[in-house]
């Protein structure tokens, strides 16, 4: 693509598809500028796999759902999904070859200038330039996966699409998978959409974080946002804990305190110490059952808006 194209790489809007009288996805609306990593979040079943699917043209969707760099018919996004590199569905690879024989067969297929090289570049970058003539059917789950991403990158494109791209890798492989896909969004400022059921390495990768759930987009918080929600807290639980959350929030003020489900109270105010809490609910009669310190992490926050919570 072209410097000239718009800031906007994807907008997808009201998409709706139902299936089996169930929608999968309900009115879905998500914008993706130029240069972001968008975490996509949600539980099994909840639209993330069709979303993908439907914006790299797998499940019909038309021009009025879905632009892509700025599409304005259909024809237009047809040709624009050429600068997208998608990794959905595993790629049928041929077991008898090598890594390299396959993203030859890959390169012929989509005329790749200067295959030679450019495979060997894409090879690198995923760890697989060392491999030679092992063939594909002996390589580990990991490996597979690797050359999967390999192949999206082939093309060289602007917007990548990853469905659960570190299923089957080890530690060292998600490290190494994470490493990748920052350098690319920050040397090639390549824009980049990833759903994920590992989210504490969605934590480390994404700009921005788009929860799904039923098929709607329930909430869509930039990382910034996240470490708000996701900062360190105290916890409390007595013996009362309607009264205590009465007194606590009028001595440190209501919105410093909160109902932290059914058993717990939250007090966001860390400049006051624990044992000062405890000190203080102790004198006013209150028999103490729990009191420490509590960090959200992105599953917290993903199980508290999936599931109704605070």
């Amino acid at each position: 693509m072209t410097e000239s194209v718009l800031e906007s790489v994807l907008q997808v809007s009201q998409l709706t598809k139902i299936y089996k009288k169930q929608r999968a996805l309900d009115s879905f609306d998500l914008s993706v500028s130029r240069g972001e990593i968008v975490g996509i979040i949600g539980p099994n079943g909840a639209g993330k796999s069709t979303l993908l699917r439907s914006i790299v043209g797998l499940t019909p969707a038309s021009e009025k759902n879905i632009q892509l760099f700025g599409s304005v018919d259909y024809e237009a996004l047809l040709t624009n999904r050429h600068f997208v590199g998608a990794l959905i569905e595993a790629p049928a690879f041929v077991d008898n070859m090598s890594a390299k024989e396959n993203m030859i067969h890959y390169a012929l297929q989509r005329k790749v200038k200067d295959r030679g090289a450019r495979i060997n570049e894409v090879l690198a970058l995923v760890g697989l330039d060392k491999t030679g003539n092992k063939k594909v059917k002996n390589f580990s789950l990991g490996m597979k996966q690797r050359l999967a991403i390999a192949l999206t990158l082939l093309h060289d494109p602007d917007l990548l699409i990853l469905d659960e791209p570190i299923n089957g890798l080890d530690p060292a492989g998600i490290i190494h998978v994470r490493e990748l896909l920052l350098k690319l969004n920050r040397e090639k400022n390549m824009t980049i959409l990833i759903s994920s059921h590992i989210l504490s390495e969605l934590e480390h990768l994404a700009s921005r974080f788009v929860f799904v759930n039923k098929g709607r987009k329930v909430a869509d918080i930039s990382s910034q946002e996240l470490a708000h929600q996701a900062s360190t807290y105290y916890q409390v639980q007595t013996t009362d804990n309607a009264k205590a959350l009465d007194f606590l929030s009028q001595w440190l003020g209501q919105d410093k305190v909160a109902a932290d489900g059914k058993e717990l109270i939250a007090i966001y105010d860390l400049e006051v110490p624990l044992p000062e809490i405890a000190k203080r609910l102790v004198n006013e009669g209150f028999e103490l059952l729990f009191l420490g310190s509590h960090k959200n992490d992105l599953e917290s926050v993903f199980l508290n808006i999936t599931e109704g919570g605070n």
